[in-house]
């Protein structure tokens, strides 16, 4: 399955998304760059929410986050 997962922030408030894909029923580990937002699409210290959708119907989708965690350490 794929799902788009988007931050939002600034203002006025503007959004960037990336696709990701996932296996369903199942706990998945997602990597998504930060490099991905450029500052010029969205202001990455003013991040106020995330979204997330089907990335094949751009419906609201339901996911579930487990141990969300933000790094800045290169891998």
């Amino acid at each position: 399955s794929k799902f788009r997962f988007f931050i939002v922030g600034g203002e006025p408030a503007k959004e960037a998304g990336k696709e990701v894909v996932a296996t369903l029923n199942t706990w998945n580990t997602v990597k998504v760059p930060l490099s991905f937002y450029s500052d010029a699409t969205v202001d990455l210290s003013a991040v106020k929410q995330f979204k997330v959708d089907d990335a094949t119907t751009g419906e609201l989708a339901t996911v579930y986050f487990d141990n969300m965690i933000f790094i800045t350490e290169a891998e």
